[in-house]
């Protein structure tokens, strides 16, 4: 591939997504708590009531959780069936709107 340059580029080209515990702007709207979390915590997305995905992903990117809430104003999570090793997850709301993400700390 050739830039406006005229130079030539072997690398590939990725997108990353930075996530964190906090949006230091404020924009994310996604809170979680108690974060870290026992098997239980509760998330919701601020200035949203409508319904949307929450996915839960391990560090290998498969799928460990997933439900479709019809109110994301406030809402109970329970992993306590998902024998869960200690670590960081990914935790996603989807909504027809935005997309946002954060990250779950979860020690057993």
């Amino acid at each position: 591939v050739y830039d406006s340059s005229g130079c030539y580029s072997t690398s590939s080209t990725y997108h990353v997504s930075l996530i964190g515990f906090e949006d230091p702007s404020g924009r994310s709207g996604l809170v979680i708590y108690p974060n870290p979390t026992h098997r239980r915590f509760m998330l919701s997305v601020r200035n949203h009531t409508g319904s949307g995905d929450v996915l839960i992903y391990n560090n290998v990117g498969q799928i460990i959780f997933s439900s479709a809430i019809s109110d994301l104003s406030s809402v109970q999570i329970d992993l306590s069936d998902k024998n869960l090793s200690s670590g960081v997850y990914l935790l996603s709301v989807k909504t027809k709107e935005a997309i946002f993400n954060a990250s779950l700390v979860y020690p057993v």
